[in-house]
């Protein structure tokens, strides 16, 4: 099974990083108080939807990490919380963390129902 076909089966957002458009991140002014706050990087990568092609999308890059590296992920992070009356929210973007595609892959051979057969 490729990636393409592991995110169909799943519904895992497959996420391909090709190395290309990379910004590092700055500063900025704040307008309102004066003082300087920090912009992560960015860096372009394409979101598998099922599609005949990827869709380009841009990622930020975790903060004290550089970019990432060539290859294939899935979304990953905390990017979700309970919120006021027992409602799901969305935390933001910038909780998205990219987990790479094999390591998926091989925790969900670990976590499988081949893998609890053979146990």
């Amino acid at each position: 099974m490729n990636y393409q076909e592991l995110s169909a089966a799943t519904g895992l957002v497959l996420v391909e990083i090709d190395g290309s458009g990379v910004e590092q991140g700055r500063t900025y002014t704040d307008k309102t108080t004066g003082g300087q706050k920090p912009l992560p990087g960015r860096q372009t990568g394409y979101i598998w939807q099922g599609g005949r092609y990827p869709v380009e999308v841009s990622i930020d890059i975790p903060d004290g990490k550089g970019p990432y590296a060539p290859g294939f992920y899935f979304f990953g992070g905390t990017i979700f919380q309970g919120g006021d009356y027992g409602r799901l929210n969305f935390k933001g973007s910038r909780e998205l963390k990219l987990v790479a595609a094999d390591e998926v892959a091989d925790r969900l051979a670990l976590t499988g129902p081949k893998a609890a057969k053979a146990a």
